[in-house]
């Protein structure tokens, strides 16, 4: 359950550890977190302390020991009963779960088993499971990276053709959608430690937060849904300044229509690029259009790398 900036990290150390990792929306009542927990047959929940009185009593209905659900930080709403990550850190490994990986299971380890439990949207029933290989986190982050930095394009001057790579120093992003979901997913777990780019998160959306941090720091790539994109259009004219700085906004979750995407153009710089991206959660990102190859169409862009579609 959301802990932003250090969902990554838990997420790789869990990896790095055996385990494999599902991420449920902070926002399930109990029983959607039964479901979630009995979906995945998780052994151990961590969470936030906002979501620890549900997570708690839905660990407890699928028959999860109370010493193996850890709170991230204690505060005015939990209790010293709950054990916090710190805990894991305090005495050693004395009585960590430990066991032994052949070389054949090592091999195993790094592509075919599973890393990840991740949730489909769920919007013919409750969500179903699908699960992710250690393969598939890898071949998304270099597929995306191929995508957006392996692309010509072709300028004129003087009267004669140059090709030239767009090269865009100090690239950052900032993530203000669920990191457990399989569109911001591959922005955050491979993606930041390959290329270093520096990563900023936000708890959830909010308009004035959003524009403040972009403004801030100097975001220059965000990764949106249409009702983001309908917020920041109602972002008053003064205030489109704090928007300067964003290059590449990758649109995903819903369609985005050509109006919609005309429109973001508006007020954002000339140099920006609004782009789409189609996927889903069993296969992850299928289509879109580069950094540097601005669409005004609407379209769900080009198939990434090593991608093909019948």
């Amino acid at each position: 359950m959301a802990l932003q900036i250090l969902y990554p990290i838990l997420c790789l150390a869990v990896i790095g550890a055996g385990g494999c990792v599902t991420g449920a929306n902070p926002g399930y009542t109990v029983g959607e977190i039964v479901h979630h927990l009995s979906l995945s047959r998780a052994k151990f929940v961590i969470t936030q302390e906002t979501c620890a009185g549900r997570g708690r009593v839905a660990a407890h209905q699928c028959g999860i020991p109370s010493n193996r659900t850890f709170i991230f930080d204690h505060g005015p709403l939990t209790t010293s009963d709950y054990p916090s990550l710190d805990d894991l850190l305090c005495h050693g490994e004395s009585t960590w779960e430990q066991w032994e990986v052949s070389k054949e299971g090592t091999k195993n380890l790094t592509s075919t088993q599973f890393a990840m439990i991740s949730s489909t949207s769920g919007t013919t029933g409750l969500p179903k499971a699908a699960a992710i290989p250690h393969q598939y986190l890898i071949a998304q982050a270099v597929m995306i990276e191929k995508h957006n930095g392996g692309q010509n394009k072709h300028v004129s001057m003087s009267g004669h053709q140059v090709s030239w790579q767009l090269i865009l120093l100090q690239v950052s992003q900032l993530v203000a959608l669920p990191v457990f979901h399989a569109f911001a997913m591959q922005l955050v777990l491979i993606m930041p430690l390959r290329q270093g780019t520096p990563t900023y998160f936000l708890p959830r959306f909010d308009m004035q937060l959003f524009t403040d941090k972009v403004f801030e720091y100097s975001i220059t790539d965000v990764a949106v849904v249409p009702p983001i994109i309908s917020s920041l259009l109602r972002l008053p004219r003064s205030k489109h300044y704090q928007l300067g700085s964003l290059r590449y906004i990758v649109c995903a979750g819903a369609t985005m229509n050509a109006n919609l995407q005309s429109k973001l153009y508006d007020i954002l710089s000339p140099e920006a690029v609004v782009a789409q991206c189609w996927g889903m959660t069993e296969v992850g990102w299928i289509t879109s259009f580069a950094r540097y190859e601005k669409d005004v169409s609407g379209s769900v862009g080009r198939l990434l790398p090593g991608v093909e579609l019948q």
